[in-house]
């Protein structure tokens, strides 16, 4: 019994010198996004009923949208991030017009690189929906009790594990640096750009813009506006509210997506061809004085002012407002 407890106490020992260790150089806890985080918020937005307003879109959403703070604005509604980085949020919104469990509101990304592109970006939003509806009993509180982990241990970050910190000091000679992003349990990406080359971050974006897919030709934007227009019309038919959301860009690279995707041409009609409020972060003062470092996303300060200002013009326009 002496032997084991005092192995014990010297293994308590040497991880809790290990968490303050990496504390000290600036590493902090930070959930990992994946299925099963994603499915935890799905299923309390169906729990949410009425009240629940999802966040559905990219990146954009996800670094620039805090659940937090619009629930603190809007206390009368229950945010919940739904947003896959690099992803097609229309996928998640046909699914959510078609489940008859949820019973609440959206707001929908409107990404010009997303939306006006035909492009592959489907691929894990449905894999993390098919887990959704597929998961087993205990998936869920296993999920749970690996988040408690991760939210208090810097230990559980990828970028500290012994092969990760091992290959490092083989090939480069030093330690891993803290990432610039970190993931709350609520799956706010909380990203700062006081830590990145932001230059090499907007060439990056711009390449993107540039390089990719064409845009969509007229009957094809057509169609495509009038597939999402089913589901928002679904969902409103259900008694939710559907409000679209282009996020805001800056910069060199909002010049590359007005060239790219001409406003007249792609936003407007996309804006007549819904029957769902739209909302264009240009047209609101308020939303288009953020400014995203990089070009595509914003700070995780900035966000906060954002989150702010989207709250106050939807109390504005009425929308969301409390059945009660």
């Amino acid at each position: 019994m002496r032997t084991w407890a005092l192995t014990l106490a010297l293994a308590v020992a040497s991880l809790s010198t290990l968490e303050l260790f990496w504390r000290a150089r600036g590493f902090q806890p930070s959930v990992r996004d994946r299925a099963e985080l994603w499915s935890l918020e799905r299923q309390r937005a169906n729990r949410a009923g009425r009240n629940a307003v999802v966040l559905i879109g990219t990146s954009r959403f996800l670094t620039g949208l805090d659940p937090a703070v619009l629930n603190q604005e809007i206390p009368a509604r229950r945010f919940f991030q739904l947003a896959i980085g690099g992803s097609s949020p229309f996928p998640v919104l046909d699914d959510l017009a078609k489940d008859p469990l949820f019973r609440g509101n959206v707001i929908c990304e409107v990404h010009p690189g997303v939306t006006f592109r035909n492009n592959a970006a489907e691929q894990i939003p449905r894999a993390w929906l098919d887990f959704f509806h597929h998961r087993g009993w205990v998936a869920d509180t296993e999920a749970q009790l690996r988040i408690l982990l991760q939210q208090r241990l810097t230990l559980e970050l990828a970028d500290v594990t012994p092969t990760v910190v091992l290959r490092g000091l083989l090939q480069e000679g030093r330690l891993p640096k803290p990432n610039y992003v970190r993931f709350r349990a609520d799956r706010f990406l909380m990203a700062d750009y006081g830590r990145v080359d932001v230059a090499r971050q907007m060439a990056h974006w711009l390449k993107g813009v540039r390089s990719g897919e064409e845009p969509l030709t007229e009957p094809q934007l057509r169609r495509r506006c009038a597939q999402i227009n089913e589901s928002a019309s679904r969902i409103q038919q259900h008694g939710g509210q559907v409000v679209f959301l282009r996020m805001v860009s800056s910069g060199e690279l909002y010049k590359a997506e007005e060239q790219h995707f001409p406003r007249e041409r792609y936003w407007s009609v996309f804006v007549r061809s819904v029957s769902a409020p739209a909302i264009d972060f240009k047209e609101v003062p308020a939303l288009a004085r953020s400014q995203c470092a990089e070009g595509s996303h914003l700070d995780y300060r900035v966000a906060q002012r954002f989150s702010q200002a989207l709250a106050a013009e939807l109390v504005r326009r009425g929308l969301l407002v409390s059945r009660r």
